[in-house]
């Protein structure tokens, strides 16, 4: 049984094949980089099988599949062709990447569509759902247990959630009610009911002075500079270069056009700096906006929390299933309300560090999903395990067995005073009591 350790997560990664959306074999895992646009990749199903140990309740929370960008980056993208005359003459592409060049067109998205899933989010979800029912499901009465499926009121998650509930129970899809809950939802989506971050966070300039510091910086310089030099478009400056990054992620995610299963945009970044610094501007805002470097960030998801434990407590001896469907900003901010992937470092601009645990690609693609298992056992108690994109995780603060797994009792008892100072009312102050 593999249990990624916090410490080594990152270079595990980089070294295993993996199946991209599920249909696409490629060796190619480390070189996907594109942040939050990252396609959902997966490798195989792990033994989840213990002896002495039964799955009693599970709790999941799931960010919904691929989907279209915003409207801004639908009509940026289209322009993008203006460029193609100039690349498929580029003395440093190979002369298949020039006809792939020459071959492309944007993909045609519907404005009224924006940041919709799209066909490999519908995929992706209806996939995730398909291997819970393998890996879980003989485990539990369908019938008996209480079973729980809410979305946040979007297109993406709603139809993310009813998707992966067709994959988890086929014929009987629909006799499981899904729910939609309000936009600030205090367990899906608690930062959008709270003014004060909101104020202090996400509106504020100055959560963004270490990303545009790396912008303005000589280093970022040398990159637009390069990418000029390289593509001879003389115009181009870092907005082209962060679009083309974006591109490059939402067409490889949709497999439009793949050249060696990549959008042919990705060719535009031979340069691994390139590619690493673009991916660092992106951890560094995820990190800033979503993520520990605010105090108020790292507490907001604490409702989140609770709900999980008690929807896990296993003095309610009933078989449950918790299945929620969410955005990034949820999962990276409960990611850091646990603990899971933190540096003992802050991201800043004055130090590009390659060794960070913070690596949104990896932690927060498309269909990023946490899953928390209760186990019970007559031998040694109630134990919970922490599975991350569909791989067991150590728990931090927690001592663990050889599974990964911890006592439910002392996890709960790490979180017990984060959990009873949890007033979002005062957190985010709000004069209404959540």
């Amino acid at each position: 049984m593999l249990v990624i350790k916090k410490s080594v997560f990152v270079f595990f990664c980089a070294l295993v094949p993996f199946v991209i959306n599920d249909n696409i074999n490629f060796n190619m895992r480390s070189s996907l980089r594109f942040s939050t646009k990252n396609p959902y990749y997966f490798k195989e199903l792990n033994n989840l099988n213990y002896n002495d140990f039964t799955p009693k309740k599970i709790w999941a929370i799931y960010r919904h599949g691929t989907r279209f960008p915003g409207k801004k980056t639908i009509s940026k993208y289209i322009g993008l062709i203006d460029h193609i005359d100039t690349l498929k003459d580029a003395s440093f592409l190979t002369s298949d990447e020039k006809s792939a060049f020459e071959k492309w067109k944007p993909l045609t998205i519907d404005l009224n569509h924006q940041k919709f899933l799209t066909k490999e989010g519908e995929e992706e979800l209806y996939n995730l759902g398909t291997r819970f029912r393998s890996q879980f499901m003989n485990n539990f009465k369908e019938d008996q247990a209480n079973i729980t499926i809410k979305h946040t009121p979007t297109q993406r998650t709603n139809i993310s959630a009813r998707k992966f509930v067709e994959g988890l129970f086929q014929s009987t899809a629909n006799n499981h009610k899904i729910v939609e809950v309000a936009r600030d939802d205090i367990i899906l989506r608690p930062y959008k009911g709270c003014p004060l971050w909101r104020k202090t966070v996400k509106k504020n300039p100055a959560t963004l002075k270490e990303k545009i510091s790396l912008i303005e910086s000589v280093t970022v310089d040398n990159l637009i500079n390069e990418m000029r030099e390289m593509t001879q478009i003389k115009d181009l400056d870092f907005a082209d270069i962060e679009l083309i990054y974006n591109v490059c992620g939402f067409e490889t995610a949709w497999r439009h056009l793949p050249h060696n299963g990549k959008s042919i945009w990705c060719s535009l970044f031979k340069n691994e700096q390139h590619i690493g610094i673009m991916e660092y501007l992106e951890d560094m805002e995820y990190y800033w906006v979503d993520g520990p470097g605010f105090e108020i960030t790292r507490k907001i998801a604490c409702r989140t929390v609770d709900d999980m434990l008690n929807q896990l407590d296993p003095s309610n001896g009933k078989q449950s299933l918790s299945f929620y469907f969410t955005h990034s900003g949820t999962i990276l901010k409960l990611l850091t309300f646990l603990e899971l992937y933190k540096d003992d470092f802050q991201l800043t601009a004055d130090k590009l560090n390659y060794q960070r645990l913070w690596r949104t690609s990896y932690i927060d693609s498309f269909a990023s999903n946490i899953v928390v298992v209760l186990y019970e056992s007559n031998k040694y108690g109630p134990h919970i395990q922490f599975l991350h994109q569909e791989n067991v995780v150590e728990i931090p603060n927690c001592k663990v067995n050889e599974f990964g797994m911890c006592s439910y009792h002392e996890f709960r008892g790490f979180y017990e005073n984060k959990i009873k100072e949890c007033n979002l009312s005062t957190i985010c102050n709000r004069k209404d009591e959540l």
